[in-house]
């Protein structure tokens, strides 16, 4: 085999550098690709680092904040948390309040509110019937009456009215038993709800809530408006006195001279020179008739 320039065809080895040069390429790639590797790995382990540092500060956060909100109960908690049980609250005495208010009445009667009085004195009443608490509840009625006057008795009596009393205290109050009377019927007056005087010229009615009486034949200057009729006068429970001619009232029982008789709260005494007077027990409050003159009091 020919070659240019007449030089001989190659039949030998290759040169070792030729070999040894392709070799050094395949052994400078191994480092590369360890390089490599380890950098992902670096990477990976520093990832992980990271997210426990991350996790265990945002944990750590959360609990010191959740200790903050919560703190441990101290002995001043624990003592509130005990008073305001409402167990404890539950098993306390309903009528305890009540029955301290209604104390302070009976010691040291205040007369400003006879509504705010009788709410006491009612819920003490609905919570209790011992019979310690319905002494006390006279008690209170009693000093409330003779400290305050026959104003405020009529104002309380009336405030029990309107409030839903259990039978016992709607019996006290409707009694005279707590009330001081500032003119008292006799002692030996009869119950009656009607009478005429034995000359018949005075007729007298008890209402619920007054008396009243009509003169028929008078010598005495009418009242106003009623010249020459029946004067009727009246005395209600609050010891008010009025006369007019609007009425004229009848009654047959006819009572004797001397004999006092009363009903409700109102009294009266029939004459034969001092004619018929009448009254309001709790006021002392009234009026007085015979033919010859007339006088409210």
């Amino acid at each position: 085999m020919s070659t240019p320039n007449g030089e001989q065809p190659f039949n030998g080895e290759w040169p070792q550098q030729q070999s040894n040069g392709a070799g050094a390429s395949q052994d400078n790639a191994t480092p590369s690709r360890s390089a490599l590797y380890f950098l992902i790995f670096a990477g990976v382990v520093l990832i992980i680092s990271l997210s426990v540092i991350f996790y265990l500060k945002v944990f750590r956060t959360t609990a010191g904040a959740a200790n903050i909100e919560q703190p441990e109960p101290t002995a001043t908690s624990q003592a509130a948390t005990t008073d305001s049980d409402p167990t404890e609250e539950a098993s306390a005495d309903p009528a305890e309040d009540a029955r301290q208010t209604v104390s302070d009445l009976a010691s040291s009667p205040a007369c400003d509110s006879a509504s705010g009085a009788a709410q006491s004195i009612v819920t003490l009443a609905n919570a209790s019937d011992s019979a310690d608490d319905e002494a006390l509840i006279e008690d209170a009625l009693t000093a409330l009456s003779k400290e305050c006057g026959a104003e405020y008795t009529v104002d309380i009596r009336n405030a029990f009215g309107d409030a839903d009393v259990p039978e016992s205290l709607a019996t006290l109050v409707s009694s005279n038993d707590w009330v001081t009377l500032a003119k008292p019927a006799p002692d030996d007056a009869s119950d009656v709800t009607e009478f005429t005087s034995p000359a018949e010229n005075v007729r007298c009615v008890f209402g619920d809530e007054d008396v009243a009486c009509s003169i028929y034949v008078y010598d005495y200057p009418s009242p106003d408006g009623c010249e020459g009729k029946t004067a009727t006068y009246r005395v209600n429970e609050s010891g008010d006195v009025d006369a007019s001619c609007k009425e004229e009232l009848n009654a047959n029982n006819i009572i004797d001279y001397g004999t006092p008789v009363s009903h409700n709260g109102f009294a009266c005494t029939i004459e034969q020179y001092e004619g018929t007077t009448c009254w309001n027990e709790l006021t002392g409050n009234g009026f007085q008739l015979k033919r010859a003159s007339d006088r409210t009091f």
